[in-house]
């Protein structure tokens, strides 16, 4: 009975829950972001907690060229997130972090779309009734991570470029 559910579990583990994680990844950032979203692989291991997401690349509204992309997303979780009520992470790694900002002539971002207007301007949601006050997330997220990045700011009204890099 212990063998057949450690098999199971890592059946699951290891062959179930990454592709269905990248097939629900993939669907709800496109919808959210109103962006295409693509990713190479997602590796789960469910004995240490971890989750290793490669290829993420995330375009341009409307274009070609990537907006944000990154080569490697590295999560490890504790257990003790079960515990505490609160999302505990150990390791977070991200390698090869890219960022591409482009200046518009109106003054506006490529990433303008994605930042909620604020209370009052245009296109703004009515603020609802009052209503009782959510518990805030507790997370805790250490050992963090950053290699090989870069941004590149582009600006459309000078034809200027400003690279980068971490």
């Amino acid at each position: 009975m212990v063998v057949g559910f450690i098999a199971l579990f890592s059946i699951i583990g290891f062959f179930v829950v990454p592709p269905v994680m990248k097939s629900v990844l993939i669907k709800k950032l496109s919808e959210n972001l109103n962006r295409e979203v693509s990713i190479k692989q997602i590796k789960v291991n469910p004995y240490v907690l971890s989750v290793s997401v490669k290829g993420i690349a995330i375009k341009d509204r409307g274009k070609a060229e990537p907006f944000v992309s990154l080569d490697e997303l590295f999560i490890k979780t504790s257990i003790a997130s079960v515990f505490k009520r609160a999302i505990i992470i150990k390791e977070l790694r991200m390698a090869g972090p890219y960022v591409r900002i482009i200046r518009n002539n109106d003054e506006s971002y490529n990433f303008s779309d994605l930042i909620a207007p604020k209370e009052g301007e245009k296109g703004a949601p009515k603020k609802p009734p009052t209503e009782k006050k959510a518990k805030p997330l507790l997370f805790s997220v250490n050992n963090i991570v950053i290699s090989a990045g870069s941004i590149d700011f582009l600006t459309a009204r000078k034809r200027c470029s400003i690279p980068l890099r971490i």
